[in-house]
């Protein structure tokens, strides 16, 4: 089906030109072509490739660098969240861990002890992590380039440093019950 050009909502005319110099620079002859071939259609909004390019890739940079962001964001608040957890379970235990100490207990088996316990948490959000991922991937196709949403380099690299972030989390809790005094911690109520 033809349809006159005049009936036709967008009647923009786009022309392409390629050249081995400056693409500005031919601007003003390619106006002047255009004037010459009819002198009422104007030329507007004359653009290099790449600036084209460029604002065309914006919202999708922007939407990146975005998530990105927030993606950092979470993780600070999943750590903090995490050695907030694990900090609180050693201060309700403290009694506890000062016996295991004062009978005898290594230093290094209260460690991993409480490394154990906040690790399980870790361990529990990465499988539930990873099934929502591998579920909800479809959701992010049109988000990625070059990468398959279910890659698994990505899903592994992923794990390993959420594993890896989480483990530096309930770390700084689990030297802390080593590092306690048997004394003080009887002592206290």
């Amino acid at each position: 089906m033809y349809l006159p050009f005049a009936l036709q909502p967008l009647r923009d005319i786009r022309v392409l030109v390629r050249t081995s110099g400056a693409p500005m620079a031919l601007a003003p002859h390619v106006r002047e072509l255009v004037h010459e071939l009819d002198s009422v259609q104007p030329v507007t909004d004359v653009r290099t490739l790449s600036s084209l390019r460029s604002e065309s890739l914006a919202a999708p940079r922007l939407m990146t660098l975005l998530l990105g962001f927030f993606a950092v964001l979470a993780l600070v608040l999943t750590c903090t969240g995490l050695t907030g957890v694990v900090a609180f379970s050693v201060s309700q235990r403290v009694r506890e861990l000062g016996i295991r100490l004062a009978l005898g207990a290594e230093p290094s088996s209260v460690l991993s002890l409480v490394l154990r316990q906040g690790m399980s948490l870790v361990l529990a959000g990465l499988l539930m992590g990873t099934a929502g991922a591998l579920g909800l991937s479809w959701l992010m196709e049109g988000l990625l380039f070059g990468v398959e949403p279910t890659d698994p380099v990505t899903l592994v690299g992923v794990v390993l440093l959420l594993g890896g972030t989480g483990a530096v989390a309930c770390l700084l809790p689990a030297l802390r019950a080593a590092r306690t005094d048997p004394a003080i911690a009887l002592r206290s109520t």
